[in-house]
């Protein structure tokens, strides 16, 4: 299974948030930290988000510490009709938290879950005034052709 999570509704309010998490996203950062894997605090963050915009500076609607081995819990408190964001990873203390997974946004309504799968897809089209910058000038456009 590739990384992501998944979301079934159990029922009015109540889903099941299940997540994969590569091991090595896990090694790396115990190596970064000279730590071994299991003195990490794992966690799984929870956002609500009010207009479907993520700049990661939301405050947390929720966090639950995890056991090393979870892969899925039950959360209770879902809003019919809110968008939730999912970040699964570490806490090096109580102030800092590193997350090494990031769900897209999923939106829950009365009858099922809607995963929106292009939130967080890149724009890759230039912008419009890439063709009159360089990485060392500016070129206008003087209506016979561009003149630096």
């Amino acid at each position: 299974m590739d990384e992501g999570f998944s979301l079934t509704l159990i029922n009015d309010g109540e889903a099941k948030i299940t997540w994969h998490l590569s091991p090595q996203k896990i090694q790396l950062i115990s190596l970064f930290f000279d730590r071994l894997p299991y003195t990490f605090v794992k966690a799984l963050r929870i956002y609500q988000l009010q207009n479907h915009e993520f700049n990661g500076n939301h405050a947390c609607f929720y966090e639950l510490e995890l056991q090393q081995e979870d892969t899925s819990c039950l959360y209770n408190n879902f809003t019919m009709g809110q968008s939730y964001i999912f970040e699964v990873g570490i806490k090096l203390d109580e102030k800092t938290f590193i997350p090494l997974l990031r769900s897209s946004l999923f939106s829950i309504h009365d009858e099922y879950v809607r995963e929106e799968i292009d939130y967080f897809k890149v724009n890759d089209s230039s912008p419009d005034w890439a063709e009159r910058v360089s990485t060392y000038s500016l070129y206008e456009n003087f209506n016979d052709g561009w003149k630096l």
